[in-house]
């Protein structure tokens, strides 16, 4: 692939971090495969799909922040590819140079919105090539409460229309939440999916303590933890479609 695909919107005065993850995908010296927020180039498409070839699964986190989650997934689980996806310039560039410096090979980087997920599968005709996503995080996403923000969120009815094309059977959704609300809105659009998903796991409101190792939190995660604010949790797997009633 040549460089001069890489399609990066560099603004006028920038940021330190948006010249850094700029430099860091021409050099190729951090696992960054690409940014951009309006559209996702094709130079980020063919090196998702080179990279996917050399690994068993692959998992996807929506929001990954400074991926410390991520980091620890990846740590014990060599034989998956993990890809973190964040609009931050300084948190995909900060989590690159940690994954760097640890010598992980299978965890990667995609700065963009997370509404370009499904164009990673797609095949030259526009259509979904294979099922090859194992799971999806999303914790801790912006809960844009007020009603008139709602359509804002990632967790909606076209986030799991997506889902349910490039998920594996099995494959599943892990979302965490403080937010109650976000938390119960998410659950009844699972339920109103015409049997895509099921529901294997749900609590709410408990102490962090008794849904994740905090081995395995983000930093969100640790900051509830630590002032023992209550949080949500669920994981729904798509069922598989020759057993659906």
């Amino acid at each position: 692939m040549e460089k001069e695909e890489i399609t990066v919107k560099v603004e006028n005065n920038p940021n330190p971090f948006q010249k850094k993850v700029h430099k860091a995908l021409i050099t190729g010296e951090l696992p960054i495969i690409g940014s951009n927020t309006e559209i996702l180039d094709s130079f980020s498409k063919e090196r998702f799909k080179s990279i996917l070839t050399r690994f068993n699964r692959c998992v996807v986190e929506l929001g990954c922040g400074s991926s410390r989650h991520l980091i620890a997934q990846a740590t014990i689980t060599p034989d998956t590819v993990f890809l973190g996806i964040d609009l931050r310039f300084k948190r995909i560039y900060r989590s690159a140079e940690k994954t760097r410096k640890l010598g992980l090979n299978n965890l990667f980087f995609l700065r963009t919105n997370a509404k370009f997920l499904g164009e990673l599968f797609l095949d030259e005709s526009g259509k979904i090539q294979q099922r090859l996503l194992d799971g999806i995080y999303m914790h801790f996403p912006d809960p844009w409460g007020k009603s008139r923000w709602h359509k804002n969120r990632m967790f909606s009815q076209n986030f799991l229309n997506l889902a349910s094309q490039i998920l594996r059977e099995n494959g599943w959704i892990s979302f965490m939440t403080d937010h109650e609300g976000y938390f119960q809105d998410s659950l009844r659009l699972l339920n109103n999916n015409n049997n895509d998903f099921l529901i294997d796991h749900s609590v709410c409101n408990v102490n962090i303590e008794d849904v994740a190792n905090p081995y395995f939190l983000s930093d969100f995660g640790l900051l509830f933890r630590s002032k023992g604010i209550p949080v949500n949790h669920f994981i729904a797997r798509l069922i598989n479609k020759s057993n659906r009633p």
